[in-house]
């Protein structure tokens, strides 16, 4: 039987709104975990909040590391089995961690090697569920979908797979951290996926464009150097999947074309990716090295 004890959540909070910090204080009352606070001045006061642990980073050091900061602080609690990482603007009931685990525990016995489960994830401004544009869903009789990568927030992964497959990529930052965790543990024969049981409500992107029928997602800026960059990097390793290296790279070409004519913005956000273009050549041995360090 799980009990709420055993679920410690991971949430990455960056500049939070009041509602965010609220939302933080609800979930705090009932679930243990960390808080880490990319935000260069702290949010809240002293290093509790609820059952779960404050960690102010005082600065932006990405999603990636404060995840790990997160993940470290929780692997030295022995109690905790579950692992489930949150964004600061994901919103569900009090009861959605642990029904994530039961639907975890219960994959299980279908999927004995799962790693990463997410729910099914919600446009909160649309109420659209985000679906893959090159990947069919093949529902099993009890839900899951296998997903070949998963968005984290919502995710919940148990303890042994964590400390076998390893923390997140520092150097990532924030683009494709999810992804190449996933990847990564596919390498190490473990299975990914959604539950078609449970929903969650999340924005990914800041807007939509519509470009006659297609759905353009629009990012800050500044996001589109880490997309540009880490997407060079990861195309280098050995364990990134040929389709998505191929897909995202025509997606990305073809970025560079209209962005600057049909974008608001679209000119800073060319600006972005040809800086993370030129910038792929640096730091690539950390990227190396931090990969070796996981095996």
């Amino acid at each position: 039987m799980i009990d709420k004890e055993s679920i410690a959540l991971v949430v990455v909070l960056f500049n939070p709104s009041e509602d965010d910090i609220e939302f933080v204080h609800c979930i705090a009352s009932e679930y243990g975990g960390v808080v880490a606070d990319n935000s260069a001045c702290e949010s809240f006061a002293g290093t509790e909040i609820g059952k779960m642990t404050y960690v102010p980073l005082m600065e932006n050091t990405g999603i990636a590391h404060a995840q790990n900061v997160s993940i470290q602080h929780i692997l030295l609690n022995s109690h905790f089995k579950y692992i489930l990482f949150l964004d600061q603007d994901s919103r569900f009931s009090n009861n959605f961690p642990l029904r994530m685990a039961e639907e975890h525990e219960k994959m299980k016995t279908v999927v004995p090697n799962l790693a990463m489960l997410g729910p099914i994830v919600v446009n909160k401004d649309t109420g659209d569920s985000y679906k893959s544009c090159f990947h069919d869903d093949k529902q099993s009789e009890n839900g899951f979908i296998v997903r070949r990568e998963i968005i984290s927030s919502g995710s919940i992964v148990d303890r042994e797979c964590l400390e076998h497959v390893g923390g997140m990529l520092d150097s990532l930052f924030i683009d494709f951290v999810d992804f190449e965790w996933c990847w990564r543990a596919k390498k190490k024969e473990y299975v990914c996926g959604i539950t078609a049981n449970i929903s969650l409500n999340h924005k990914v992107g800041v807007n939509m464009k519509k470009i006659g029928n297609y759905s353009l997602m629009i990012w800050k800026p500044f996001r589109y150097f880490y997309q540009y960059r880490n997407y060079l990097w990861l195309s280098r390793t050995d364990y990134t999947p040929w389709q998505w290296r191929i897909a995202t790279g025509v997606k990305f070409m073809l970025r560079l074309f209209y962005f600057p004519l049909l974008v608001s913005d679209g000119w800073q956000c060319w600006k972005k990716m040809l800086r993370g273009i030129a910038c792929s050549f640096k730091g690539y041995s950390e990227f190396r090295k931090e990969i070796e360090e996981y095996g």
